[in-house]
């Protein structure tokens, strides 16, 4: 026997040795292998989806006509600055419920200059346009591009925290026009994990403004509550909602460029709430987005859990600015439209560091847990804008455990059936074909478990597809070979003929599997992603141990046993 034979059996050995050494470590715990072999069985094993091993799929949604109100509040503030320039009467302010940005000016104003400065923006169309206002929209395209960006920045800060939660392989991605969907699989912890995800973390800080006493705003408080806008906590009513229709219904009695916001106050004793109201300039000074590190430390002296903040360099440099420009006045810690803190600036930070307070009033192991959740949702990233939990479905790992050996069964009878068939129908050739059947399992398991791909139940589906696909080219081949044999070819002849006449149509019918498979890929979510996955490394596999593998045997029989007839 040649070498060549040799040197391709070694291959093809190799190949399936290191398969089952990738293949151990998901079928049996790498603990308990001998340290020996420990140093060079990989310690990854094959991933699970979350329809085999349980975990959590939510569903979530944006709101996009508030994406675009919070983007039209910062350019009403930008806006606002650019047309003062023109005449510091003009008033800037974004309509009640809505988008659209009013701008009022005098007559006697230079109009021209007005809508120079409006047109500058290259975001809005002009919706009205009046002798003393205008009333401007975000044009289609800035609209669409806003609600997208704010889906990306969603995934990407979801993504960011369900690494800090150490869920391996999630499936985070985008649905429609405004949705996300998440699926977490293994997670335990579920409630833990869908308030991590959907916290806003929204950090602010902002300047306290001194022109209304805390008396004026208990005032606001009782005025808005007689119109019947009203918190009321245990209900299905939401904090933020009633926080923008309180502002709406008072905008008129605070200055054009504050808002009213709330800290939450807990009675030791009686544990009753009380929301004491604060009056914020609307623009932060600062934001989440330059935090560098968040971490929780216990205060000695108060028993305080605390969350220590430090800033990046772009942060750090507005932080003592603002500190630097204010010492005196108070700066609020604001966090989800809660006011944490309202601390008085009594000297310039210039190291951008900072504090938030959660109180000591609470249970010690409950606000230990809320310090260390907002740490983590601050570190991870805050959420671009509210983000609403649409659906939730949990999958209970024995529905996976079912999954699973269904699918097992299922590869069982299809694997027995395609063996039988070729048995019987090729013969000794059928036994060559089911040696290369045989091997696509490890091959194809082995590759997903190297670059982590998960297994999902349409995977095991590929799988099963895959058994059927992975006889066809060896259909192909015995099928020449046997035509060759009608014409008294010897077996060589026959064999060599038969591989080279029926490659071509081997490689051209896998060729546009694999592009549909890779197209499923490219353009499916979830599910049939998973399908795709295995089914595309199911057809490379099916390949090789269909055409490399079997022509092996198959010279093993002639060289080795010299074989005077094919049994085919």
């Amino acid at each position: 026997m040649n070498r060549t034979w040799w040197f391709k059996f070694s291959f093809v050995a190799f190949l399936a040795a290191v398969s089952v050494i990738y293949l151990l470590p998901s079928f049996a715990p790498i603990q308990k292998f001998p340290s020996w072999s420990q140093m060079f069985v990989p310690k990854d094993k094959l991933k699970l989806g979350l329809d085999l091993q349980g975990g959590l799929h939510i569903v979530m949604g944006i709101d996009p006509k508030k994406v675009l109100m919070e983007g039209a509040d910062l350019l009403a503030e930008e806006l606002k600055g650019d047309l003062q320039k023109v005449n510091k009467s003009i008033q800037v302010t974004r309509e009640a419920n809505s988008s659209d940005v009013k701008v009022q000016f005098l007559a006697s104003d230079d109009l021209k200059a007005i809508r120079k400065a409006v047109l500058r923006y290259r975001v809005f169309d002009f919706a009205k346009q009046g002798p003393t206002e205008f009333v401007l929209t975000f044009n289609t395209q800035e609209a669409k591009f806003r609600i997208k960006r704010a889906i990306e920045q969603s995934i990407e800060a979801i993504r960011n925290r369900v690494d800090e939660l150490g869920v391996s392989e999630p499936s985070i991605q985008s649905e429609g026009e405004d949705r996300i969907v998440v699926q977490l699989p293994g997670v335990q912890d579920t409630e833990r994990a869908k308030e991590i995800i959907g916290r806003t973390a929204k950090l602010e800080f902002k300047l306290v403004d001194e022109s209304k006493s805390s008396k004026d705003l208990e005032e606001l408080v009782t005025q808005a509550e007689q119109k019947g806008i009203k918190f009321s906590a245990g209900t299905q009513q939401k904090f933020s909602t009633y926080l923008q229709e309180f502002n709406d219904a008072i905008k008129d009695k605070i200055p054009q460029d504050c808002q009213v916001a709330f800290e939450k106050e807990v009675n030791p004793q009686t544990q009753t709430v009380r929301w004491v109201p604060y009056l914020l300039k609307k623009k932060a000074d600062v934001t989440g987005n330059y935090i560098r590190d968040a971490r929780v430390f216990p205060d000695p002296q108060t028993n305080e859990y605390k969350v220590a903040l430090k800033f990046s360099a772009q942060g750090t440099k507005p932080f003592a600015k603002v500190t630097e420009e204010n010492v005196g006045h108070r700066l609020a810690i604001v966090l989800d439209g809660i006011v944490h803190s309202a601390p008085v600036i009594q000297t310039k930070i210039p190291n951008g560091e900072a504090t938030i307070t959660f109180g000591a009033s609470m249970d010690p192991n409950q606000l230990f847990k809320d310090a260390q959740d907002t740490a983590l949702v601050l570190r991870a990233g805050a959420l671009p804008t509210t983000i609403e939990l649409l659906e939730e479905r949990t999958v209970g790992p024995s529905l996976g455990a079912d999954s699973i050996e269904a699918g097992k069964k299922a590869i069982l009878i299809g694997t027995l059936a395609v063996i039988l068939f070729m048995l019987i129908y090729y013969k000794v050739s059928g036994v060559i074909a089911c040696v290369a059947l045989l091997l696509n399992f490890p091959f194809i398991l082995s590759i997903m478990a190297v670059f982590g791909s998960t297994l999902t139940l349409p995977g095991l589906a590929g799988l099963v597809l895959t058994v059927g696909m992975a006889v066809d080219a060896n259909v192909l081949i015995f099928e020449r070979i046997r035509e060759e044999v009608r014409l008294n070819k010897s077996p060589r002849s026959a064999i060599d003929q038969g591989f080279d006449k029926a490659w071509g149509t081997i490689f051209d019918s896998n060729a546009t599997t694999l592009v549909t498979a890779l197209a499923l890929f490219a353009e499916g979510t979830g599910s049939i992603k998973g399908f795709a996955v295995t089914l595309s490394i199911g057809i490379c596999c099916s390949v090789f141990t269909s055409v490399f593998v079997s022509r092996l045997c198959f010279d093993f029989l002639l060289e080795k046993l010299q074989i005077s007839k094919v049994s085919i």
